[in-house]
């Protein structure tokens, strides 16, 4: 029988690894520099992060003001909504799109399916909802058999 062994030291890989890679050190970068060079090489430079928020207008020069094209019921509201009803908004909530309405005095949010005078205060008896659709901000409503469609943007 024949046996055969080898020793051998192994340097350390962490001493082999600092000696082979110099270590990082950040770069100093002139922005007037980079922008010469970019126009240079025909390159649009970027704005400036200053620049990119004063181009973007936040909010609304009045915020209590009511949403353009809401439609209301009653005396100038659009024809067929009952009086005092208000259509503010959609919203979707938990996979679920609700319309956000005032009738009277209340204020809350309605459901297909909501039937006023059973399940909600915010419709009157015999109105319900036949269905919301979040993506173009209409809340259609059946009364009488008929159905009403309200629109955010006055369309209905």
């Amino acid at each position: 029988m024949l046996l055969l062994t080898a020793c051998q030291s192994s340097p350390d890989p962490q001493a082999i690894a600092s000696k082979a890679i110099p270590p990082l050190r950040p770069a100093k970068i002139d922005p007037a520099a980079t922008a010469s060079t970019a126009t240079t090489a025909g390159l649009t430079p970027l704005p400036s992060p200053q620049q990119v928020i004063t181009a973007q207008p936040v909010g609304r020069p009045d915020p209590f003001l009511p949403v353009q094209g809401v439609a209301t019921g009653g005396a100038g509201g659009q024809p067929g909504l009952p009086p005092g009803f208000r259509f503010n908004g959609v919203i979707r909530t938990g996979g679920q799109a609700q319309a956000l309405v005032q009738f009277g005095s209340e204020s809350g949010s309605l459901r297909p399916g909501d039937v006023g005078g059973r399940s909600t205060n915010l419709l009157p008896p015999g109105w319900a909802v036949g269905g919301i659709d979040v993506a173009r901000g209409r809340l259609i409503l059946r009364a009488s058999g008929q159905a009403i469609a309200v629109s955010l943007d006055g369309r209905g």
